[in-house]
Protein backbone atom coordinates (compact mmCIF):
# COMPACT_ATOMS: atom_id res chain seq x y z
CA UNK A 1 0.00 0.00 0.00
CA UNK A 2 1.15 3.56 -0.67
CA UNK A 3 1.85 5.36 2.64
CA UNK A 4 -1.24 7.34 3.66
CA UNK A 5 -3.44 5.66 1.07
CA UNK A 6 -6.49 3.69 2.18
CA UNK A 7 -6.67 0.00 1.23
CA UNK A 8 -8.90 -0.64 -1.76
CA UNK A 9 -10.10 -3.56 -3.91
CA UNK A 10 -8.13 -3.99 -7.12
CA UNK A 11 -9.34 -2.22 -10.25
CA UNK A 12 -10.40 -5.54 -11.83
CA UNK A 13 -12.51 -6.38 -8.76
CA UNK A 14 -14.25 -3.02 -9.06
CA UNK A 15 -14.73 -3.16 -12.82
CA UNK A 16 -16.11 -6.72 -12.89
CA UNK A 17 -17.54 -6.83 -9.38
CA UNK A 18 -20.40 -9.33 -9.78
CA UNK A 19 -18.35 -11.64 -11.99
CA UNK A 20 -15.51 -11.60 -9.43
CA UNK A 21 -17.91 -12.53 -6.63
CA UNK A 22 -19.17 -15.49 -8.69
CA UNK A 23 -15.57 -16.48 -9.45
CA UNK A 24 -14.57 -16.35 -5.77
CA UNK A 25 -17.54 -18.50 -4.87
CA UNK A 26 -16.57 -21.05 -7.54
CA UNK A 27 -12.96 -21.36 -6.36
CA UNK A 28 -13.76 -21.56 -2.64
CA UNK A 29 -12.73 -25.26 -2.36
CA UNK A 30 -9.32 -24.55 -3.93
CA UNK A 31 -8.74 -21.53 -1.68
CA UNK A 32 -9.72 -23.58 1.37
CA UNK A 33 -7.22 -26.29 0.49
CA UNK A 34 -4.47 -23.68 0.13
CA UNK A 35 -5.51 -22.16 3.46
CA UNK A 36 -5.25 -25.60 5.08
CA UNK A 37 -1.73 -26.01 3.70
CA UNK A 38 -0.66 -22.70 5.27
CA UNK A 39 -2.34 -23.74 8.54
CA UNK A 40 -0.09 -26.81 8.60
CA UNK A 41 3.24 -25.35 7.49
CA UNK A 42 3.09 -22.00 9.34
CA UNK A 43 0.26 -21.75 11.90
CA UNK A 44 1.39 -18.36 13.23
CA UNK A 45 1.23 -16.77 9.76
CA UNK A 46 -2.16 -18.38 9.15
CA UNK A 47 -3.74 -16.82 12.25
CA UNK A 48 -1.92 -13.54 11.76
CA UNK A 49 -3.29 -13.24 8.23
CA UNK A 50 -6.87 -13.97 9.27
CA UNK A 51 -6.83 -11.01 11.65
CA UNK A 52 -6.69 -8.62 8.70
CA UNK A 53 -10.20 -9.06 7.20
CA UNK A 54 -11.69 -8.93 10.69
CA UNK A 55 -9.93 -5.64 11.39
CA UNK A 56 -10.89 -4.19 8.00
CA UNK A 57 -14.51 -5.16 8.59
CA UNK A 58 -14.53 -3.61 12.05
CA UNK A 59 -12.53 -0.42 11.91
CA UNK A 60 -9.98 0.21 9.14
CA UNK A 61 -10.89 3.05 6.74
CA UNK A 62 -10.98 1.72 3.18
CA UNK A 63 -12.02 2.98 -0.23
CA UNK A 64 -15.13 1.36 -1.75
CA UNK A 65 -16.23 -0.13 1.59
CA UNK A 66 -19.40 -1.74 0.24
CA UNK A 67 -17.49 -3.52 -2.53
CA UNK A 68 -14.75 -4.50 -0.06
CA UNK A 69 -17.26 -6.11 2.31
CA UNK A 70 -18.87 -7.96 -0.61
CA UNK A 71 -15.48 -9.41 -1.52
CA UNK A 72 -14.63 -10.36 2.05
CA UNK A 73 -17.87 -12.30 2.32
CA UNK A 74 -16.61 -14.66 -0.40
CA UNK A 75 -12.87 -14.48 0.31
CA UNK A 76 -11.83 -17.90 1.67
CA UNK A 77 -8.09 -17.34 1.89
CA UNK A 78 -5.81 -16.05 4.66
CA UNK A 79 -3.87 -14.14 1.98
CA UNK A 80 -5.23 -10.81 0.81
CA UNK A 81 -3.66 -10.83 -2.68
CA UNK A 82 -4.19 -13.35 -5.45
CA UNK A 83 -2.90 -13.50 -9.01
CA UNK A 84 -3.92 -15.95 -11.73
CA UNK A 85 -1.08 -16.80 -14.12
CA UNK A 86 -2.04 -18.52 -17.39
CA UNK A 87 0.32 -20.23 -19.86
CA UNK A 88 3.30 -18.13 -18.94
CA UNK A 89 6.94 -18.87 -18.45
CA UNK A 90 8.08 -17.21 -15.24
CA UNK A 91 11.69 -16.05 -15.38
CA UNK A 92 13.82 -16.48 -12.28
CA UNK A 93 13.08 -13.68 -9.81
CA UNK A 94 12.44 -12.74 -6.20
CA UNK A 95 9.22 -11.08 -4.99
CA UNK A 96 10.67 -8.03 -3.30
CA UNK A 97 7.43 -6.54 -1.93
CA UNK A 98 6.42 -9.35 0.42
CA UNK A 99 7.41 -10.59 3.87
CA UNK A 100 10.93 -11.99 4.11
CA UNK A 101 9.94 -14.98 6.22
CA UNK A 102 6.27 -15.35 5.31
CA UNK A 103 5.13 -18.01 2.87
CA UNK A 104 3.58 -17.30 -0.50
CA UNK A 105 1.53 -20.17 -1.91
CA UNK A 106 1.52 -21.35 -5.53
CA UNK A 107 -1.00 -23.89 -6.83
CA UNK A 108 -0.63 -25.10 -10.41
CA UNK A 109 -3.35 -26.75 -12.50
CA UNK A 110 -4.15 -27.67 -16.08
CA UNK A 111 -3.38 -30.32 -18.65
CA UNK A 112 0.34 -30.24 -19.26
CA UNK A 113 3.56 -32.14 -18.77
CA UNK A 114 7.16 -31.29 -18.07
CA UNK A 115 6.39 -28.81 -15.27
CA UNK A 116 9.49 -27.69 -13.35
CA UNK A 117 9.84 -25.14 -10.54
CA UNK A 118 13.43 -23.86 -10.38
CA UNK A 119 14.97 -22.65 -7.11
CA UNK A 120 18.50 -21.78 -8.30
CA UNK A 121 19.56 -20.01 -5.09
CA UNK A 122 19.46 -23.37 -3.26
CA UNK A 123 20.31 -25.52 -6.26
CA UNK A 124 16.96 -27.29 -6.64
CA UNK A 125 14.63 -28.03 -9.54
CA UNK A 126 11.30 -29.54 -8.41
CA UNK A 127 8.57 -31.38 -10.27
CA UNK A 128 5.69 -28.94 -10.78
CA UNK A 129 2.90 -31.14 -12.09
CA UNK A 130 -0.84 -30.28 -12.14
CA UNK A 131 -2.25 -30.26 -8.61
CA UNK A 132 1.02 -29.22 -6.93
CA UNK A 133 0.83 -26.69 -4.08
CA UNK A 134 4.10 -25.02 -3.10
CA UNK A 135 4.83 -22.89 -0.03
CA UNK A 136 7.65 -20.52 -0.91
CA UNK A 137 9.45 -17.60 0.73
CA UNK A 138 9.39 -15.64 -2.48
CA UNK A 139 11.29 -12.64 -1.15
CA UNK A 140 14.23 -14.81 -0.07
CA UNK A 141 14.39 -17.53 -2.71
CA UNK A 142 14.95 -16.90 -6.40
CA UNK A 143 12.34 -18.95 -8.27
CA UNK A 144 10.98 -19.47 -11.77
CA UNK A 145 8.91 -21.82 -13.92
CA UNK A 146 10.04 -23.14 -17.29
CA UNK A 147 7.66 -23.44 -20.30
CA UNK A 148 5.43 -26.54 -20.23
CA UNK A 149 3.86 -28.78 -22.86
CA UNK A 150 0.14 -28.04 -22.72
CA UNK A 151 -2.19 -25.64 -20.92
CA UNK A 152 -1.26 -24.42 -17.43
CA UNK A 153 -2.68 -21.94 -14.94
CA UNK A 154 -1.49 -21.04 -11.49
CA UNK A 155 -3.06 -19.44 -8.40
CA UNK A 156 -0.43 -17.32 -6.63
CA UNK A 157 -1.44 -16.08 -3.17
CA UNK A 158 0.64 -13.59 -1.19
CA UNK A 159 0.53 -10.56 1.10
CA UNK A 160 1.52 -6.91 0.91
CA UNK A 161 2.97 -5.82 4.27
CA UNK A 162 1.83 -2.23 3.78
CA UNK A 163 -1.80 -3.31 3.96
CA UNK A 164 -1.15 -5.00 7.30
CA UNK A 165 0.56 -1.89 8.63
CA UNK A 166 -2.57 0.16 7.88
CA UNK A 167 -4.59 -2.20 10.08
CA UNK A 168 -1.93 -3.09 12.66
CA UNK A 169 0.72 -0.32 12.89
CA UNK A 170 2.72 -2.25 15.51
CA UNK A 171 2.54 -5.66 13.81
CA UNK A 172 5.84 -7.41 13.29
CA UNK A 173 6.69 -9.59 10.32
CA UNK A 174 6.31 -13.35 10.78
CA UNK A 175 9.33 -15.07 12.23
CA UNK A 176 11.13 -17.80 10.25
CA UNK A 177 9.13 -21.01 10.72
CA UNK A 178 10.80 -23.95 12.42
CA UNK A 179 10.27 -27.61 11.73
CA UNK A 180 8.65 -27.94 15.15
CA UNK A 181 6.04 -25.33 14.13
CA UNK A 182 4.53 -27.66 11.55
CA UNK A 183 1.14 -28.63 12.96
CA UNK A 184 -0.10 -32.02 11.75
CA UNK A 185 -2.18 -32.89 14.84
CA UNK A 186 -2.76 -36.56 14.11
CA UNK A 187 -2.85 -35.92 10.35
CA UNK A 188 -5.95 -33.71 10.58
CA UNK A 189 -6.32 -29.95 10.55
CA UNK A 190 -9.58 -28.30 11.56
CA UNK A 191 -10.15 -24.58 11.50
CA UNK A 192 -13.10 -22.25 11.50
CA UNK A 193 -13.64 -18.59 10.76
CA UNK A 194 -16.62 -16.31 10.35
CA UNK A 195 -18.09 -15.54 6.99
CA UNK A 196 -18.49 -11.84 7.44
CA UNK A 197 -22.28 -11.84 7.38
CA UNK A 198 -22.25 -14.10 10.43
CA UNK A 199 -22.46 -17.56 8.83
CA UNK A 200 -19.91 -20.02 10.23
CA UNK A 201 -17.52 -21.53 7.73
CA UNK A 202 -15.65 -24.69 8.71
CA UNK A 203 -13.11 -26.78 6.93
CA UNK A 204 -11.46 -30.13 7.58
CA UNK A 205 -8.31 -31.28 5.79
CA UNK A 206 -6.71 -34.72 5.94
CA UNK A 207 -4.07 -36.19 3.63
CA UNK A 208 -6.67 -38.38 1.93
CA UNK A 209 -9.79 -36.24 1.85
CA UNK A 210 -11.07 -32.68 1.89
CA UNK A 211 -14.45 -31.61 3.20
CA UNK A 212 -15.70 -28.06 3.36
CA UNK A 213 -18.94 -26.55 4.64
CA UNK A 214 -20.07 -23.08 3.68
Amino acid sequence: AVPGEKPSPSSSCLKHHQAILKYLDDITPAMCIMAAVLRIINPSQFFQCFQLPQRITASVPVNYRREMLDLLEFWASPFHCMQVIVNRETLNHRDTRGWAFGYDLLATFGRYSNGVLDLPSIGLSCAYNPGTITGLMGKVLIHGVKPVNGERFCFAQFVRPGVFLRAFPDMKEPQPPHLLDIDIRANTVDFEWDRFQGTPRTFTFTPMSVNHEL
